[in-house]
């Protein structure tokens, strides 16, 4: 698998892409920019899972300036993610179950006076040959949140952008940022698949995510061909805290109970 590699994007592409943004709802939850334009052969696969994403490289950042970094990589407990004493960030592992529909949990572990809050994550697909799928509108671009009506890229799927989902256990709220298009087969990216995807959660009062909370998601991913992939570091299966697998499962119950 070749490195992914810069993009060239034409004047048009680019305007188009900033019509877009500027067209989005004052609230919109996700906001989408070229960014580094990346390129790659196609979209091998639309459906994708937990293990699929394995080696994506993942970071975060706290409100008191600390940040930290990781490997997606198999959890003990089955799940696939990636964190550390303070945060974890995991994919369902219901067998079948995808990023087309499935649900991305962020569990906060801690005490409030001792763990400072989460402000961001960052997720760069790139490391693992995964490109982030918005949801695509006809004659509009990239829905803001939610599923889109058709397929963008060729392969890709209707896709579905950055959207909270209502078993989130927290008041903060979060917006999400796409960068880094990416363009297929040499040709101009249509401006549905991007590298990364940041999320950013905040509060009133200041601060994002505190410790015992969690918040849950969704968003789609799709594979790519000639996307650089790395190998799963197992160090980061031992960042993971007893705390955070505690609360991961306590929430998964809470889930279970409501159905």
């Amino acid at each position: 698998m070749s490195t992914l590699r810069p993009l060239s994007v034409s004047p048009c592409a680019t305007a188009l892409c900033a019509l877009l943004v500027a067209s989005a709802p004052a609230a919109a939850q996700s906001t989408f920019s070229d960014g580094t334009p990346r390129a790659a052969g196609s979209v091998t696969q639309a459906a994708v899972s937990g293990a699929d994403m394995a080696g994506m490289s993942v970071s975060w950042g706290f409100s008191d300036g600390s940040t930290g970094a990781g490997s997606w990589s198999l959890f003990p407990a089955g799940y696939h993610g990636v964190g550390d004493s303070r945060t974890t960030l995991y994919f369902g592992s219901t067998p079948g179950v995808t990023t087309d529909t499935g649900l991305w949990w962020v569990i906060m572990s801690g005490t409030p006076s001792t763990t400072p809050n989460l402000s961001w994550i960052r997720l760069n697909g790139g490391s693992a040959g995964v490109a982030f799928d918005c949801g695509w509108v006809r004659a509009r671009g990239c829905a803001t949140t939610g599923t889109g009506d058709e397929e963008g890229s060729a392969g890709s799927g209707p896709g579905y952008s950055f959207q909270r989902n209502g078993v989130s256990e927290t008041d903060a709220t979060a917006s999400a940022a796409y960068s880094n298009v990416f363009g297929l087969g040499g040709a101009i990216p249509i401006g549905d698949l991007f590298e990364e995807l940041t999320i950013s959660f905040s509060r009133s009062g200041g601060g994002g995510l505190e410790a015992g909370e969690s918040f849950v998601f969704q968003a789609d991913t799709d594979l790519l061909e000639d996307g650089a992939v790395s190998v799963p570091e197992p160090s980061a299966l031992a960042l993971l805290s007893v705390g955070a697998l505690t609360l991961l499962g306590a929430a998964r119950r809470r889930v279970v109970r409501r159905r």
